[in-house]
């Protein structure tokens, strides 16, 4: 029963995919002939799991027919779905590139001739025995139309798949050799690095295509032999038609990275990773952003158009180009509603005054806002250029000048456990790195300034 099950597993895959596309790939160049291609991909891999899967022998026969129709239209789609990626494919209407509709069409067609001659009753029968007793029955029906259907079905087919697999075999060295492909682009990626969307997809699909032709060719013998390398096999398949469907929602992007794939439906963010996942998308934002978006945002944040487009083509210094990604996040964390993460770290500094506790650490801080570290420390340095210990320093130091003032008579360790310093040396210490000066000195500069 599970094996069963397993065979249909990559026809639902396609479905599931087909969905997904639907509903979140529709502006993609790629979206209609992805949509095409899983389609009739999982009405193919459909058929060939109802002949693994021995059903009745009435959705057999039918199954059996379209899948004339269905199985010669894949590798053309798939031609076509590498010229569209990347927005490489030309919309100019050639005959030439409609001709692979003839195959399908053909096949389809002398099929359904041939089953209407000889009849649903005659097909049946004669597929009853070929599941039962195996091929050796075929010289039985050598001259009969039942005979001629039989051989239209297995040897005009497969004279089709070939020569569809020749000529994508011919496309794909080519693609290969004209952009020059390598299989060490592929390690690379798994390091972070770029690459072409089209070399991804081409790899996945050549693993597909293998093993779909493979059970194409042998299913009987090769798929039914043994439970276990029936269901591993099938899995494959399943496993390297998502990874092709999931690839294909990034169809319009020329080149992808480990972490962009991983983090395709990073909007879904929440409270927790909301700092980390929008400084991202500000950065990849400002990376791929035509110069039309770049005006907006200029405008909108009030940059210098200089900037911008130095930090755009790679021309800025390190430390500057660091100084505009920090002054976007920071405008953009401004306009962050007020239960937003930086607006909850403001307020436990500011309303609850949180740095008056002595051993607070950037830990405590993040369990409060029930985020990470990590997330806290690059939000407090981007939006105040400040390290967490350096700001939690400053905001003490604050206090302390307006502590100082209006209690004079106070002594120095009353001053640093008031002020969230764990001694009078470390208070001394801080406050003269923060202002420049100790806090006798401070407090002196300030009544010789009243006097004047």
């Amino acid at each position: 029963m599970i094996r069963s099950i397993l065979f249909f597993l990559p026809a639902t895959v396609c479905l599931f995919w087909v969905l997904i596309h639907i509903l979140m790939a529709s502006r993609t160049n790629t979206f209609r002939i992805t949509v095409g291609l899983l389609i009739v991909t999982g009405l193919s891999l459909f058929a060939n799991a109802c002949y693994n899967a021995r059903v009745s022998l009435e959705i057999l026969d039918w199954t059996f027919l379209f899948s004339q129709l269905f199985t010669p239209s894949i590798i053309p789609l798939l031609i076509l779905y590498f010229r569209h990626l990347n927005r490489n494919y030309s919309h100019t209407s050639h005959q030439y590139q409609h001709l692979w509709i003839a195959l399908p069409v053909a096949l389809f067609t002398g099929t359904l001739v041939l089953h209407t001659l000889a009849g649903s009753e005659s097909i049946r029968e004669f597929m009853q025995r070929i599941l039962s007793e195996g091929r050796v029955i075929m010289p039985e029906y050598k001259g009969t139309v039942v005979g001629v259907y039989c051989l239209w079905i297995y040897i005009a087919s497969v004279i089709v798949l070939l020569t569809e697999t020749l000529v994508l075999f011919v496309y794909f060295v080519s693609i290969t050799i004209k952009y020059k492909y390598t299989p060490r682009n592929l390690f690379r990626f798994l390091k972070g690095k770029k690459i072409s969307l089209k070399e991804l997809q081409l790899s996945i699909t050549i693993v597909v295509l293998l093993l779909f032709m493979l059970q194409l060719v042998d299913s009987r013998d090769f798929i039914q032999a043994d439970p276990l390398t029936s269901s591993i096999f099938m899995a494959a398949m399943a496993i390297g038609i998502f990874a092709f469907a999931f690839l294909a929602l990034f169809g319009d992007k020329p080149t992808i990275t480990l972490h962009e794939m991983l983090g395709a439906f990073r909007y879904n963010y929440n409270e927790r990773n909301k700092s980390r996942v929008m400084e991202e998308m500000i950065n990849d934002f400002v990376d791929d952003a035509e110069d039309e978006a770049i005006s907006h945002i200029r405008e909108k944040l009030g940059f210098k158009p200089s900037e911008i487009d130095k930090w755009k083509k790679g021309e800025l210094p390190e430390k500057a180009a660091s100084d505009v990604a920090r002054s976007i996040f920071s405008a953009v964390a401004d306009s962050w509603e007020e239960n937003s993460l930086m607006a909850r770290f403001q307020q436990l500094m500011k309303e609850e005054q949180l740095f008056l506790h002595p051993q607070l650490t950037l830990q405590d801080v993040a369990d409060r806002l029930h985020s990470n570290k990590t997330y806290i420390s690059k939000l407090v340095n981007n939006t105040y250029n400040l390290g967490f210990p350096e700001l939690i320093n400053t905001l003490r130091v604050d206090y302390a000048e307006q502590y100082i003032l209006s209690h004079r008579g106070a002594k120095q360790t009353q001053v640093a456990a008031e002020c969230g310093f764990l001694s009078a040396s470390s208070f001394n210490t801080i406050f003269k790195k923060v202002t420049g000066m100790t806090p006798k000195v401070w407090i002196a500069n300030m009544d010789r300034q009243k006097k004047q």
